[in-house]
Parts: structure tokens; sequence; C-alpha cells
């Protein structure tokens, strides 16, 4: 009886000492990733007049060369902000165009992401990269930037297949951040209705006119009369007008069809601890807030296109170079990557498939890092402000410098 009575207490003593862990560490991932908790703010929209995009069944999407667009921010029904977008150059590439790609000593073209295709005060970093590398080696250097939000390593491949054949740069740059691991391929579908844009959606499918919205997500609002002259009147007025209406409505829908399913704190069917313990991912299996699927493969090997891509760009006479961008929480850390299992798998298939030389953040940065939070946007946005551009800039550099890939360039 004493036996029993002392394998009971110490099931309780355990069953508590699990469940006291299991609330710390939600209290923790609460304070470290608050977003995943939280629903959107429904008192705060955002709108464009048009798209950003244009669907590409080979890629994805295309930025359309040259396109401004109009984008408003409105606070608890009245218009707080109005900027006209103007980054999209004329080759349909995120940010300016300097100098003659043609006659440049050194092409170097960068594969990336949103953290390429981010523009603060119209530059993108690849923008600060040509200009530093050109003042470091006193030549003239081109850089192009086929960075694309949303991108993760399968597109960056299946644009570089296509791209590194019609420009011919001297050097083939793939830029990710670890998320971009696991993304598997998107597309943007642009529903118009009356001749305008009227819904922007990411798809899962190449399918240009999805017959079911079903596994579609909204990307951004967007709404043809909220155009950039409009904005500006309406701030100046500061009313709820028929277009604010109209918006806020259509939010509204978009919200309820995209079924924002945050984090649930309180949730009795799961372990976040147990999770992170065995799949190296505290949120393992719950959706996320638009609920986007990962790749759920082990290599990218299994991946046909991606096989057939890398073929492609292996033929090609460029030298290929990975480049891993540490952000904020690795940086901070001190640590590379900060991976989950299956990054870790993807990761490790990327190196042992392509065979391509890395060349890192944190290896090539003085360390640690200084108030690195200087490196984002915006305090809860890790995409590079202006400071994290150079940062990136400046690493890349260094280690093109240490690889001898910058030998070559004519004097």
């Amino acid at each position: 009886m004493k036996f029993i009575a002392s394998s009971l207490l110490i099931l309780a003593s355990t069953l508590i000492a699990v469940g006291l862990s299991e609330i710390g560490y939600r209290l923790i991932l609460q304070s470290e990733v608050p977003e995943r908790f939280a629903y959107a703010d429904a008192g705060q929209v955002e709108v464009f007049d048009q798209s950003h995009w244009l669907f590409d069944q080979e890629t994805g999407y295309a930025y359309p060369p040259g396109r401004k667009i109009a984008h408003t921010a409105i606070r608890e029904g009245k218009v707080v902000s109005c900027t006209l977008i103007d980054v999209i150059n004329e080759r349909g590439n995120i940010g300016p165009i300097e100098g003659d790609y043609a006659n440049a000593d050194l092409k170097i073209a960068v594969f990336g992401d949103s953290w390429s295709a981010f523009s603060q005060n119209g530059l993108t970093w690849t923008d600060i990269l040509q200009r530093k590398l050109s003042e470091h080696t006193d030549r003239s250097v081109h850089v192009l930037n086929f960075g694309r939000d949303g991108y993760g390593i399968l597109q960056m491949f299946d644009l570089a297949a296509r791209e590194l054949p019609v420009w011919n740069p001297d050097i083939a740059v793939f830029a990710f951040i670890t998320n971009d691991l696991a993304r598997v391929r998107t597309w943007r579908a642009i529903i118009e209705r009356n001749g305008t844009h009227d819904r922007i959606l990411t798809t899962f499918r190449a399918d240009p006119n999805p017959a079911s919205l079903e596994g579609t997500y909204d990307t951004f609002l967007v709404h043809a009369d909220a155009t950039h002259e409009w904005c500006l009147e309406a701030r100046k007025a500061g009313v709820r007008d028929e277009v604010v209406r109209a918006v806020e409505a259509k939010y509204q829908r978009a919200r309820r069809v995209g079924g924002e399913r945050p984090a649930d704190l309180f949730a009795t069917n799961l372990s976040y601890l147990w999770n992170r313990v065995r799949h190296g991912d505290p949120f393992h299996g719950v959706p996320d807030r638009f609920d986007f699927p990962t790749l759920e493969i082990a290599g990218y090997n299994e991946d046909e296109r991606f096989v057939q891509a890398l073929n492609k760009i292996r033929s090609h006479s460029s030298e290929k170079l990975l480049f891993h961008m540490a952000i904020y929480p690795e940086v901070k850390e001190q640590t590379e990557y900060i991976l989950n299992f299956n990054e870790e798998s993807l990761l490790r298939s990327l190196l042992e498939l392509t065979r391509f030389p890395v060349i890192e953040t944190l290896e090539n940065t003085e360390t640690p890092v200084e108030n690195p939070e200087r490196m984002n946007s915006a305090p809860d946005n890790y995409h590079p402000s202006i400071w994290g551009m150079e940062l990136y800039a400046d690493a890349l550099i260094e280690g093109l410098e240490r690889g001898g890939f910058l030998e070559s360039i004519p004097n």
C-alpha cells in the first residue's frame, strides 16, 4: 500500500512539474513571439490601389516593370498615411538601376526573398552592395536584384535557371534566410472585376484563375478607388468616407475568408514544450495565422523541378554562391542558424546537392554585433534597416574577398 501511495505521489509530482514547465514555456513563447498568439488589429487597415504582382506560370509571379502603386493606411476609420510606391524598376526588379550592366567590370545577380526585395528610402541591400563593392574594388560593378517577396529556395533556383542565360553574370548569389529552406512554391493570382484588380491571392497551384478559393489566401488588400490622389484628399478631410467604408468592409470579408488562426495559449490538446523537444519547433503542427504549408521532404533531391533547375544553373559559366543572411534573433544569439529539424535536414541537403561555396553573415562580421536590434526596419519587423542592409553588404564583400572571388575582376 505504501508503495502504491509513493508511486502515486511521484507521478503526481512529475505531472505537476511537467505542467509547470509547460506553463512557463508558453509564457516565454508569448513574450518572444507574441504575433503567433494574436489576431491582427482590425482597427488598422492597409490597402493598395492595384497589384504589385503579375501571375507567372513558371516562377510564381513577376513584378510589373515600372508600376507605381498607391499605399494607404487607415486607422479607426481615418486615413493616416499615403505613400506612392515607386520601387519597381523597368526590368521588373526592386530598386534603382545605376550604371551600365553591359559594360560593368563585375556583374552579379542576386536571387533572394523579401530580404532582397525590401526597400528602405528607395534602396535595397543589393543597391548598397553595388556601391560598396565598386568603392572596395575601384571597378565598375553592377548588381541585378532578383529578390522576390515570399520566395524560398525552390523558387530562387527556378528563377535563376531562367535568368542566368539571359543576363550571364560573373557571379550568381543565392541570398537566403533560414525560413526560406522549407518554403513551398507559391503563385500570385490577380482576380479582376470590372477591369480593375479586385483580389490578390496567394495560391499553391499554378492557376491564374482559381475555380475554388479553397487553399488560397488574400495576399494584400486591394481596392481600385484607393488611389494616391484620393488618399491625400481623404487624409486632409479626416472623415470615414465611402471608399474607407468599402475598404473596411472588404478587409472584414477577406479576414473571414483567410480564417486567421493564431496559436492558442491555453490549448489543452498539445504541448509546445514537447513539440520543441521532439520536432525542434514549438509550433509544429500548429496552424500559423495564415496556415501556409511547409515542405514535407527531407531533401531537395525529392523535388524534380529543383533538380532540373540546379542542373541548368550548374551548366552556366558563372560562379555560384550561397549567402546566408542571419536575421536578428540569430545575430542576437550569435548563432548563424536557428533551425528546426526539418530546416536542418533541408540545409544539409542544399549544401550536399549544390556544392556551392557558402558565405555566412556572422563569419564575416565582427561579433558580437553591438545593438543588433539596429538591423531591424522596425521593432516588430526583422526586414533590414539601412544599417542592416549595410551589415549584409559588408558581410558578403568580406566573404567574396576571403574566398578570392574578386581576384578575376579586370584591371
